[in-house]
């Protein structure tokens, strides 16, 4: 989407009384056009809303695993409410929503339209600048927490015997296996996408099989790669691998460990 296509779209399709764009502004290359190319699909008087994974929360619960290649920004309310006035529109209001481990809902019009910014979106604007989200200061405290967890973690898979296997097989997960330095130590991956079964991660070429596939497999520990995850997987699998013997363990935010049935 950019100027040049939103007003193709309004020519050939009329205009838009609203627009919706779900977790797409993190991929996108060019915010800029793609902000213009939605001011042009909109009618007056019309709404756009989009979903984004909030700053605030990435930094608050250690999302780092959120940081790969198609997330190109990380955003949070003020800045966006700045890059969307130097592109024609405003934000107006936004909520906070579970999805993604922590996101924030904009709603944003023309910047004609946009007569009144929402109590919640002003309090979004000052508990940011409380944070200091514009100094160098809470990336490195969320940097030296990641290292941390990283050192507790690997402190848990070291205690137990056996190479490790992994549970998750997603784009997430292959940040977290380079971050803990786990590529080369990792037996296996486990996922329940049979979809994913066969395959081999990136870079380390790690092979992702089953629940049931692993069982039969030479490992120690099971480490929860996918800990956003971690109490439905554990739900489902904790008992079937601790009862053969494979100790589960969380890796993050802190390492928790479920120690295999004697």
């Amino acid at each position: 989407m950019d100027e040049a296509m939103g007003k193709r779209i309004r020519s050939e399709y009329g205009a838009a009384k609203l627009v919706t764009a779900n977790n797409v502004f993190a991929h996108a290359d060019d915010l800029g056009g793609m902000a213009r190319g939605i001011r042009e699909v909109l009618a007056p008087g019309g709404w756009f809303t989009f979903e984004v994974s909030y700053l605030p929360d990435i930094l608050d619960r250690m999302l780092f695993d959120t940081f790969y290649h198609e997330h190109l920004s990380y955003h949070a309310a003020r800045p966006l409410d700045l890059f969307l006035r130097a592109n024609g529109m405003a934000l107006v209001d936004a909520k906070l929503v579970g999805s993604k481990g922590g996101s924030i809902r904009g709603i944003a019009r023309r910047i004609e339209d946009a007569d009144k910014t929402s109590d919640f979106l002003r309090s979004l604007f000052a508990r940011e600048e409380q944070a200091k989200l514009d100094s160098l200061t809470p990336y490195r405290e969320f940097s030296g927490r990641v290292e941390k967890a990283k050192i507790a973690a690997r402190a848990a898979v070291q205690s137990c015997a056996g190479a490790p296997a992994g549970f998750g097989a997603s784009a997430t997960v292959t940040t977290l296996i380079y971050q803990f330095e786990w590529e080369n130590e990792l037996a296996f991956l486990v996922d329940d996408n049979a979809k994913r079964h066969g395959f081999r991660s990136p870079g380390a070429g790690l092979e992702v099989m089953s629940a049931d596939a692993a069982l039969t497999q030479e490992f120690g520990p099971l480490v929860v790669l996918a800990w956003q995850y971690a109490d439905p997987i554990c739900r489902k699998h904790e008992g079937g691998f601790t009862k053969h013997g494979h100790p589960v363990i969380v890796p993050s935010p802190r390492a928790i460990v479920a120690e295999a049935s004697k």
